[in-house]
């Protein structure tokens, strides 16, 4: 009796952790038990000048010949892009909430904080996140992929953490310090076995109307042997989200 309460208990913990997965796309979605996949989480920090963005891309990929967690960093002022390796036991995560650990360095909704160094680059520091506009959801569409969440077999799925946020806190690179108060950031993030074939993607939050936040993204996406060019897009003006995408029969039309 106690062992068939046990195995009802560890089923029922299941479905609650993926139906939990689902509904929080920010989250891990998968396990370092899988093989052939990734999962990355794309955090844009653009200073008060505008021309001036860093980008933090923590992340795992369990290629059969070539496991590893990463944080990639792209920086608009050298032009340069790093990407650090790290073994994969040294990715962690939360269950319950979005925190991701990669080495020394952690990721979350409301701060990231940064303790890279290696031959390459050295990069400390603490961002703050505040005031963030989170992408609305609902029971059949949990995220900016709408009802595509349910449909099975896709290489490739897309989440957006926050449309747009303020920015507190400075970070260094290299010794050169990055003041980022008063700036604003963007969070989102992909998993699955592959990217697109192609893609076009577009995202800005940086107007003069100052909580305003743009992404554009077309992709030609496999499908069970075959492919579809599908686009998600959205617009946040005004406190209001204006939705255009393949789910919700939009068109583009140039």
């Amino acid at each position: 009796m106690k062992e068939t309460i046990s195995q009802n208990s560890r089923f029922l913990f299941r479905i609650w952790n993926k139906l939990n997965k689902v509904y929080h796309p920010e989250v891990f979605q998968g396990s370092l038990r899988k093989k052939h996949y990734f999962e990355g989480w794309y955090f844009k920090h653009v200073t008060t000048d505008p021309s001036r963005t860093i980008i933090f891309i923590p992340g795992i990929s369990l290629a059969w010949n070539d496991p590893h967690s990463f944080i990639q960093i792209m920086n608009s002022e050298t032009g340069r892009t790093n990407y650090i390796r790290y073994r994969p036991d040294e990715f962690r995560w939360d269950e319950k909430r979005f925190f991701i650990q990669v080495g020394s360095s952690e990721f979350t909704s409301s701060y990231i904080k940064l303790d890279i160094e290696n031959e390459a680059i050295i990069t400390k520091g603490e961002i703050e996140y505040r005031n963030l506009v989170k992408y609305p959801k609902s029971l059949f569409s949990p995220g900016i992929m709408g009802w595509y969440t349910f449909v099975p077999f896709m290489e490739c799925n897309h989440g957006i953490v926050s449309v747009t946020h303020d920015l507190s806190g400075s970070i260094s690179i290299d010794g050169k310090e990055i003041k980022l108060e008063g700036g604003k950031g963007y969070i989102e993030k992909d998993w699955g076995t592959s990217f697109p074939e192609s893609w076009i993607w577009i995202q800005s939050n940086n107007f003069d109307e100052h909580d305003t936040s743009f992404t554009l993204s077309v992709a030609k996406i496999p499908w069970l042997g075959s492919f579809f060019i599908g686009f998600i897009v959205f617009l946040y003006l005004g406190k209001r989200f204006y939705m255009f995408s393949t789910y919700n029969r939009s068109r583009i039309s140039e």
